[in-house]
């Protein structure tokens, strides 16, 4: 007699097949229209994935062994490998992973800030950001699996009146939108690992400064290095791979992957460097005949360096600030630290500025 578990295991396995065959059946069907695509074949992803879970599970109660039935199909976005001292048998450290991955999703926000000021992107859309969520682990020193924010959202990015053919235009539009997403993601991720992939290859930094101006290539090459490990992290290793970054075949990196990168920076502009500290500011001048606000930073702290006494400007373009907004106020500032010609650092010009230094400042490596 069959036992109500074989029962089970039969159907879950039929279950399979069928979710499988309708992942072929969509890739034909809208193999000449990749935004469908990409939106129903995710859904018929997460249905293979979710069934094979089960399968394990039944099969693990049925034969008391672990069994691993894992399709080709991989619906995750970027696998991360961590390795070192502390990261054995797929754990680590929450605060350290933490702490990585708001290390990743802020190279990512930049990388997509630059891509939308080059391609001018919609108003619509300045807000949105793709960012990485961790959506599995595997075996390993400490695997992750990351998804990004358009794959997993997509229910949301979507209205349900998308298809609604009563409502044509809005649904060309919304496709529109989507694909638009879609692009800035895969661009802001395939310039960020361009740029962290540079440490070791020049061809990445040729394509990327005939793609962008010098000054954005430094800004990337900036927040790409905060995705290897630093000189007195508890990580040696951390390698990339998955769906988003297919044209990188291997992509790892170590301790000596931050100090390649600042060397490509150094060779792109000789005097001036991209870096972020915090500045207490001391002293607020505003010129209505100039461009920009003056401040006087006394002092200032970026990497393991302290200056006494540092001017900070920001364009009035790009800041409206008011005295009481920063004097006598720590605050955390990002942009181009320049240098004269006796290689002395006299002058900061800011890109950006942030109040809220707990938003910027979090526990880990």
């Amino acid at each position: 007699m069959v036992s109500e578990r074989e029962h089970d295991i039969k159907d879950a396995i039929n279950s399979l097949k069928e979710a499988k065959q309708n992942l072929k059946r969509i890739e034909k069907e809208y193999a000449e229209e990749p935004i469908l695509l990409k939106i129903y074949s995710y859904s018929a992803k997460e249905m293979i994935s979710n069934l094979e879970n089960h399968l394990e599970y039944l099969l693990k109660l049925e034969t008391e062994t672990e069994l691993s039935i894992k399709s080709e199909i991989d619906p995750l976005d970027l696998w991360i490998r961590i390795e070192g001292k502390s990261f054995h048998n797929g754990t680590g450290p929450i605060n350290v992973v933490g702490s990585y991955l708001k290390k990743l999703n802020t190279a990512v926000r930049h990388s997509a800030r630059l891509v939308k000021k080059k391609f001018e992107v919609a108003n619509e859309l300045n807000n949105f950001f793709p960012t990485f969520e961790l959506a599995a682990t595997a075996k390993g020193s400490l695997k992750l699996g990351l998804q990004n924010n358009v794959s997993n959202n997509l229910d949301q990015i979507i209205e349900p009146t998308l298809f609604n053919v009563e409502n044509k235009d809005n649904t060309l539009e919304q496709l529109k939108q989507i694909q638009t997403i879609n692009d800035i993601t895969d661009k802001s991720i395939t310039v960020l690992f361009k740029a962290l992939a540079s440490a070791n290859d020049d061809t990445f930094i040729r394509e990327l400064t005939k793609e962008y101006d010098e000054d954005d290539v430094i800004k990337l090459i900036h927040y790409a290095q905060e995705l290897a490990p630093s000189s007195r992290s508890s990580i040696d290793f951390i390698s990339f791979e998955g769906n988003q970054i297919r044209d990188f075949k291997e992509l790892k990196t170590d301790k000596n992957t931050r100090s390649y990168l600042k060397q490509r920076a150094q060779r792109l502009r000789q005097n001036k460097v991209f870096i972020e500290g915090t500045a207490f500011i001391k002293q607020y001048t505003v010129d209505s005949d100039k461009t920009y606000y003056s401040l006087i930073a006394r002092s200032f702290k970026y990497d393991n360096n302290s200056l006494d006494e540092i001017e900070l400007r920001l364009n009035k373009e790009e800041f409206s600030i008011e005295q009481k907004d920063v004097y006598n106020q720590l605050i955390f500032v990002s942009g181009f630290l320049h240098y004269n010609a006796n290689n002395q650092p006299y002058l900061i010009e800011a890109d950006s500025i942030n109040f809220e230094l707990e938003e910027i400042y979090g526990d880990g490596e």
